[in-house]
């Protein structure tokens, strides 16, 4: 395994092999990696930064709940692996321990949802810490480590103080100025906090509104939330009526900043049945 001093090697490396090889690192989740440098191609074939943006946002959610500290630089060190001009050619992985580490943490918790750690994080051909050139968070000294984030273990909810404000009222004006995705009437089962995310399983009783991500009456189904103070304040055993918007690409209905709920009324259907009437009359 190397150790590398990345200030050092950011004043020694010749300024033409540097300009040729490396480039600031672009993707927003890895910034605050140890490093500020990456080479393309990636270890995962990917030509451009771009490219690589568009390939790690999928795991966004994952490195949200936590599950593992070391899941982050796992993936950073593939994505937007650390350019060491003086070392070798070709981009350096990760060590097969870090991966271990990461799959280990976060496996599990992507169990529960019938999802399986990808293919394209395979640890098997990873090269062992003592027995390749790879590398490990440990292993990269940084002048910047100090500013660095502290990985952070989840806290009990009953750690948390959350306070929201009052609910908004539900409004033709704002209705329309949302454009909401989905109204439903549901009956909170549970909350769970996971890292950085809130997730409210729901009873569905009644679908108001669905658009691509599919809702049905009678079954239980999550709200995302991406943060862990989820505002309106949804609370266990009581009936909302919510409206939101939906992840379309990962099938999930969100529950984030702008929703809106409120307990129910059987007026309600009608009222936004006629909001939604007079939405599309406009659109013709």
């Amino acid at each position: 395994v190397i150790s590398l001093n990345i200030f050092a090697i950011f004043c020694g490396a010749s300024s033409v092999a540097w300009s040729a090889q490396c480039e600031l690192i672009q993707i927003s989740m890895c910034r605050y990696m140890p490093y500020n440098m990456t080479r393309m191609p990636n270890l995962l074939h990917h030509s451009t930064q771009e490219n690589a943006i568009l390939a790690i946002e999928q795991f966004e959610v994952l490195v949200q709940t936590r599950c593992s500290e070391y899941l982050l630089f796992f993936l950073c060190s593939l994505y937007a692996p650390i350019c060491t001009v003086e070392f070798q050619s070709e981009a350096i992985p990760p060590c097969k321990s870090v991966c271990e580490k990461a799959r280990q943490g976060c496996e599990p918790l992507m169990n529960r949802f019938n999802v399986s750690w990808p293919k394209i994080l395979d640890c098997t051909d990873l090269p062992l810490y003592d027995r390749g050139v790879c590398v490990t968070p440990e292993a990269i000294v940084s002048e910047g480590k100090a500013d660095r984030p502290v990985a952070e273990q989840p806290l009990s909810s009953s750690r948390r103080i959350c306070r929201c404000g009052r609910s908004p009222q539900l409004r033709r004006k704002a209705y329309a100025e949302k454009k909401y995705d989905y109204a439903i009437r549901a009956k909170v089962v549970s909350t769970e906090i996971i890292g950085e995310l809130t997730l409210t399983n729901l009873f569905i009783i009644q679908v108001v509104k669905q658009s691509i991500v599919a809702i049905s009456a009678g079954r239980e189904m999550l709200l995302w939330s991406n943060t862990t103070c989820a505002c309106p304040k949804l609370n266990t055993g009581q009936e909302y009526a919510i409206l939101g918007h939906e992840d379309s690409i990962n099938n999930r209905l969100l529950y984030i900043q702008g929703s809106l709920a409120t307990h129910w009324q059987n007026k309600l259907p009608g009222r936004i049945m006629k909001w939604e009437k007079r939405l599309q009359q406009k659109e013709k």
